[in-house]
Order: C-alpha cells, then sequence, then structure tokens
C-alpha cells in the first residue's frame, strides 16, 4: 500500500491519498503518531484547547483503537500543555502517551511498544 499525506486549507485539513492495492487492514494500519514540536519556538495552547482536541482523538479512538501518541519537545515549549493533553486523551481516548525531549527516545519508546517496526523507521529524521 502506499499512500501519501497532503495538507489542505493552511493546514486545516489532512488529506490521505491512497494508490496502488489497498484492502481493509490497510484502512486501520495507524498505530503511532509522533508530534515533534522540538523545532518550534514557542507554543501556546489554552486548557480548553487541549480539552477538544483529547474530544477529538476520543471519536479518532472509536475507529482505529490502542494508538500510541509521542510528544517530542522540552519542558519550556509545553509549559505542562503536555500533561494536560496527555491526561484528556489516556482518559477519553485510550491512547497511551509519551513525552520525551528528543526523536532518539520516542524511536526507542515505540519500538519496544512495536517490536515488529525497525527503529530506524520510527519518525526519520526529514532531513
Amino acid at each position: 500500500m502506499a499512500y501519501e499525506l497532503r495538507y489542505e486549507n493552511e493546514g486545516r485539513g489532512l488529506v490521505v491519498v491512497f494508490t496502488g492495492g489497498v484492502i481493509s487492514d490497510d484502512v486501520d494500519i495507524l498505530r503511532y503518531s509522533v508530534w515533534d514540536f522540538s523545532r518550534i519556538e514557542r507554543l501556546d495552547l489554552s486548557k480548553e484547547k487541549l480539552r477538544r482536541i483529547g474530544m477529538m482523538d476520543k471519536q479518532a479512538a472509536a475507529a482505529i483503537p490502542h494508538q500510541k501518541v509521542a510528544l517530542v519537545g522540552t519542558d519550556e515549549i509545553f509549559q505542562s500543555s503536555d500533561r494536560h493533553y496527555a491526561i484528556y486523551a489516556e482518559v477519553w481516548a485510550g491512547f497511551e502517551v509519551g513525552v520525551f525531549a528528543d526523536l532518539e527516545t520516542t524511536r526507542h519508546w515505540l519500538a519496544a511498544r512495536f517490536p515488529e517496526i525497525p527503529v530506524e523507521n520510527i519518525a526519520p529524521d526529514p532531513d
């Protein structure tokens, strides 16, 4: 299965474009997501916004349960928003959430949960 992620409407929408043959297992293959905030200068998210994101995750969990979510960034960037999100996502969606300062630690955390995925294939550096 080949696919491409395409953002639209100034990042407000995500389109997943599949090509080739697709079987039913392909559409629920997602097991984890990595949110890499390690290169940003500031993160401004209210508790209300985090709560709404957690509620959206609850809807996503109905389709694809047992996901793992990794947040990458520093305490200075997150300023406790990571902990608020983790509570919402774990309680409402049932997602296990890990918070890490770097991608290398993130990769090993995910590889321990998904031994069938080689660690080097997890969140490869875009550079």
